[in-house]
């Protein structure tokens, strides 16, 4: 054992004293680690001994530490971070091949080999947290950390579908959470706006788990169920770590503690976000609290945004779209199950109308920046797909409530236009335009009854 870690460190001593390599060619010791380091591999695989194992262990961190101290590759921490993980990671490539393939494994017993690879996986798995650490030191959104954290992320996601550990996928939740701390800050977020994309990783582990529960009922070459509870179990405490890190940071700047700089629409994002997920829920869990929670939240965000935000801003429609259609979806969904109670259907739809086409109305009344236009096109292009949905869906809140918010949008803009233009001009116009509708209608009467009549029967059997 002695003699083989002497013989390059005597390499390495007589080479760099006769020929002055450390002069010349500073990489030379680096150079001369690495290659003893596949000489013992090579040594392990053919006498498949433990000692070839604790020798390459040895040559192989000696050759990382000679790497990232060469003064010619001007290292910086972050990237000494990248190369000490991508080493960890085939370090411990190395002990699983030998743990699982090398046929001197049957030589010993289970504690044996426990003493053997305990001490060596311990190490490995120390030395990949340090690089993932260093990857992002002072620095959390950069392409270095990230490409760690995905490379981390992929191999966990193997490990547990190979090893079926029921704890390995919280793991792989975790490190899904470290993605967006990268992802987040390489487009210029905050520590603060990272708590938004946690709560989005929160819904979206809840709908993934959702999505393998429905497929699992099919027939699939690979077993996907080892991952459903971990991803409900994280969905809900991922979003609440997330809420709890938004109102700690809005907290920390009210108090001036820290450099957190937090905008008043991450915690009512984070707080939208937490409805949503509880009202899905409240729904396919027939859960009745959550349903409360869901609506609490989803209101409280709202009304928050309406109250203290620029309604002038566009970025409002960022949360009002994709909340909406997310209720507008969920209704649909109740409404096909085969239950007596809608109450859950008819409570999302009608926070879906309110927020969706709400929102856009109320942004075209109170906006004054020469953004009304678009806001007044936005509301009446949500009422005609209002309109078209609750057809096709056969609801009877979303058909009503497209058709009132196409009407109230075109009235009050009429109104509008009618303050500001000269009102004998637009009177007129509306005045023919009533008379020529009363004419149409007069002589389409009794066809209007009746169609109106087979329209009726017809809305029927619509859900609310």
């Amino acid at each position: 054992y002695a003699i083989l870690i002497l013989i390059p460190i005597w390499v390495i001593a007589v080479l760099g004293y006769i020929l002055g390599l450390a002069q010349t060619f500073p990489g030379y010791a680096t150079i001369t680690w690495w290659t003893f380091t596949a000489l013992y591999t090579i040594g392990l695989a053919r006498y498949e001994r433990p000692i070839w194992l604790y020798i390459g262990t040895i040559t192989i961190h000696l050759a990382l530490i000679t790497l990232i101290n060469l003064p010619s590759l001007e290292l910086d921490t972050n990237q000494i971070g990248l190369i000490i993980s991508i080493s960890s990671i085939l370090y411990l490539g190395i002990i699983g091949t030998c743990y699982k393939y090398q046929k001197w494994n049957h030589d010993y017993s289970l504690k044996t080999k426990q003493y053997i690879f305990l001490p060596l996986r311990a190490g490995a798995g120390i030395e990949a947290i340090i690089g993932l650490l260093l990857s992002g030191w002072g620095n959390w959104g950069n392409w270095e950390g990230l490409a760690v954290t995905i490379i981390y992320t992929v191999i966990s996601i193997v490990a547990a579908q190979i090893s079926k550990y029921r704890f390995a996928p919280y793991v792989t939740m975790a490190l899904f959470l470290v993605i967006n701390v990268f992802v987040v800050g390489l487009i210029g977020g905050s520590w603060p706006t990272r708590a938004t994309g946690w709560a989005l990783q929160g819904l979206a582990f809840w709908w993934i788990a959702k999505g393998i529960v429905f497929i699992s009922k099919n027939k699939l070459k690979y077993d996907l169920r080892l991952w459903v509870n971990p991803l409900e179990n994280s969905s809900t405490r991922t979003a609440l770590f997330a809420g709890s890190f938004a109102f700690i940071t809005l907290a920390a700047k009210i108090l001036g503690i820290g450099t957190f700089d937090p905008d008043l629409i991450v915690p009512t994002s984070v707080i939208a976000i937490l409805g949503l997920l509880y009202l899905g829920k409240a729904i396919t869990e027939k859960n009745v609290l959550s349903g409360y929670l869901a609506a609490v939240a989803l209101l409280f965000s709202w009304y928050v945004q309406l109250k203290e935000r620029d309604l002038s801003q566009i970025e409002i429609q960022l949360y009002t779209i994709p909340a909406g259609l997310y209720l507008l979806a969920l209704g649909y969904l109740e409404n096909r199950r085969k239950i007596l109670d809608h109450k859950l259907a008819l409570a999302s739809n009608v926070l879906g109308v309110i927020v969706l086409s709400g929102s856009a109305f109320v942004q075209s009344i109170i906006t004054s920046n020469g953004m009304e236009l678009v806001f007044v096109l936005l509301g009446g292009f949500e009422g005609m797909m209002l309109t078209i949905w609750g057809i096709f869906s056969k609801s009877k809140i979303s058909f009503a409530a497209g058709i009132l918010t196409f009407v109230i949008n075109i009235f009050y803009q009429a109104t509008s236009l009618l303050s500001e233009t000269n009102g004998a001009i637009i009177g007129i116009i509306s005045g023919l335009f009533i008379i020529v509708l009363v004419i149409i209608i007069e002589r389409t009467k009794s066809h209007l009854v009746s169609k109106g009549q087979k329209f009726k029967d017809y809305v029927n059997d619509w859900d609310w």
